[in-house]
């Protein structure tokens, strides 16, 4: 999120009540963003301070605000649209505001969505991503061989076996070629086996109760091809 502030600024917006915890210059309070950037604060602040507060820029006593007098388009600006802007007594707070929903909570998955645009979905995502897999094996399940998974069998539990036999062999055979590579260790095939069919079992075990028919269906297909 820091590397991309400029593109999460304009959705988190302070809704301004009172004023008192508003920065004037810095929060996303107005319909013009961050003002110091937007009255081109830099060169001068007109007399207002840095670490000001919206509140602390209106007199309650004379209701008015207490800003110089515009001397450019922007500032005016500025002033048309503090003529709307009504202080009371409640607190300011956040608020997200994406993709024209606001809410006072922050969703990773709008925002990630927002930044991310609109991306149809690839063919494979059923193969990588599909109920009851282990989602560890799902990080490095290869591109190069999607292709041939997307011709794997028709039939959901035969398929869904297959998708875990072949991810649980992509997981373990990883770090058996780097402690081979690196460390000069080796574990023989059936070891390898042993540790995914066991894992493989414990899987379809593990959605007996939510799903009995698919965890007896793939029990004994994985009992007639092991």
């Amino acid at each position: 999120m820091i590397k991309t502030r400029s593109q999460i600024y304009p959705l988190l917006r302070r809704r301004l009540v009172n004023g008192e915890s508003t920065s004037f210059w810095v929060d996303n309070w107005s319909p013009f963003g961050n003002l110091y950037n937007y009255l081109g604060a830099s060169t001068s602040r007109f007399g207002i301070l840095r670490t000001a507060t919206v509140a602390s820029l209106y007199d309650h006593d004379h209701d008015h605000w207490l800003l110089p007098p515009a001397r450019s388009e922007n500032q005016l600006a500025l002033h048309v649209y503090l003529t709307t802007v009504n202080l009371s007594d409640d607190q300011d707070q956040y608020e997200w505001d994406v993709a024209g929903k606001t809410s006072s909570r922050y969703s990773t998955g709008e925002v990630y969505t927002y930044l991310k645009g609109h991306v149809p979905l690839v063919p494979w995502t059923q193969l990588v991503w599909f109920s009851y897999g282990i989602p560890r094996h799902s990080f490095l399940t290869w591109l190069d061989l999607i292709q041939q998974l997307l011709a794997s069998p028709r039939n959901k539990d035969l398929r869904r076996l297959t998708l875990l036999a072949f991810q649980g062999s992509l997981y373990w055979l990883w770090p058996e070629r780097n402690t081979r590579l690196h460390q000069q260790s080796f574990r023989t095939a059936e070891s390898i086996f042993s540790t995914i069919d066991k894992q493989l079992r414990n899987c379809v075990q593990s959605f007996r109760h939510s799903n009995p028919r698919a965890s007896s269906a793939m029990m004994q297909l994985w009992f007639l091809r092991s």
